[in-house]
């Protein structure tokens, strides 16, 4: 069956589009085309290495001025010591995704594609063998997806579809207001879940151990970083933390998450010392008790340093505080 790969890049950034370079170079060794759908334009070097490039300057986020118009909050929260944090991402994407998976059918349709594999541009994929495991699945099933961190949402940075099945559940919304008033809303990753459900499709679903261990469980290449400045840190597999400003007090906020197990962290930062105990999923966060727009930052988890750097705080505001 005729199959692609398709790249969903969104690379602004000189760093974004390195780790684009490196995702197209594993993307290669299967052996199909591939196609980049992008809202930011890419370079001759890039579009040299690929087969299709489609750009579209829209880029329809949600952003957060405007969450109130639409009834949506996007708020996590973070619990220590009786101290609850509120805080929104500056925007919401779901519907720019949505729009570039609509744009990518319509665009396969034409070439008579029939099998789709979406690779998000930082996911980097460790298994040589996972996109022929994937359309082999696709004779069976309709879409293979690995949750994303619930057994009842999808990730989108990995997944596979039968072109005529993602179409059918891509087409359930057509605008952005019907994603964000109609759909209350809801993450792509809950949307698509639900959507797949809804329309009784055969899918197959993997876990998120299983989306770890054939990508990048490799921190270096989603290091969020200026030089050796670092602005935060992602590694999906182990854990992910960033140091906040608050909206209207001169503190900040240093935040953690735990993505494989129960962990215990020791934490140096500027020299004072920071011990916790985090579950896995678990969200911490903590004042710190100066102020400064740099931080030296040491981690050390289950007892082996993970993090050594500079870290800047990062500009996304926190809205409430709770005792």
């Amino acid at each position: 069956m005729k199959d692609i790969c398709i790249i969903l890049a969104h690379c602004e950034t000189e760093r974004k589009v390195k780790i684009l370079l490196q995702c197209i170079d594993l993307i290669k060794k299967h052996n199909r085309p591939i196609l980049i759908m992008c809202n930011y334009p890419v370079s001759q070097e890039v579009q040299s290495l690929v087969d299709y490039v489609y750009y579209d300057k829209n880029n329809e986020l949600l952003l957060r001025e405007h969450y109130h118009l639409y009834g949506a909050n996007y708020a996590f929260f973070n619990i220590l010591s009786g101290i609850k944090l509120h805080f929104q991402c500056p925007f919401n994407h779901s519907y720019a995704v949505w729009s570039m998976i609509r744009n990518a059918i319509n665009f396969c349709k034409f070439h008579d594609y029939k099998f789709l594999h979406f690779i998000n541009y930082d996911c980097l994929v460790k298994d040589e063998n996972v996109i022929n495991e994937h359309s082999d699945f696709l004779t069976k099933f309709d879409h293979v997806f690995y949750n994303f961190e619930k057994a009842d949402d999808l990730s989108a940075f990995l997944f596979s579809s039968r072109i005529e099945s993602l179409d059918s559940v891509i087409k359930t919304i057509k605008s952005f207001k019907e994603y964000f008033i109609d759909n209350c809303g809801k993450s792509i990753e809950t949307t698509l879940f639900q959507t797949i459900e809804k329309l009784n499709h055969r899918p197959i679903y993997f876990s998120r151990e299983e989306l770890n261990k054939k990508t990048n469980g490799n921190s270096d290449l989603v290091h969020i970083c200026d030089g050796l400045m670092s602005y935060s840190y992602a590694d999906i597999k182990y854990f992910s933390f960033s140091i906040f400003k608050h909206e209207s007090e001169q503190n900040n906020y240093f935040w953690i998450q735990e993505n494989e197990m129960n962990s215990s962290y020791e934490i140096s930062i500027d020299n004072k010392i920071y011990k916790l105990s985090c579950a896995r999923w678990e969200r911490i966060a903590f004042c710190l008790d100066f102020y400064k727009k740099i931080y030296d930052v040491k981690i050390s988890r289950n007892g082996s340093q993970v993090f050594l750097g500079g870290v800047v705080v990062y500009d996304t505001y926190f809205l409430t505080l709770e005792k």
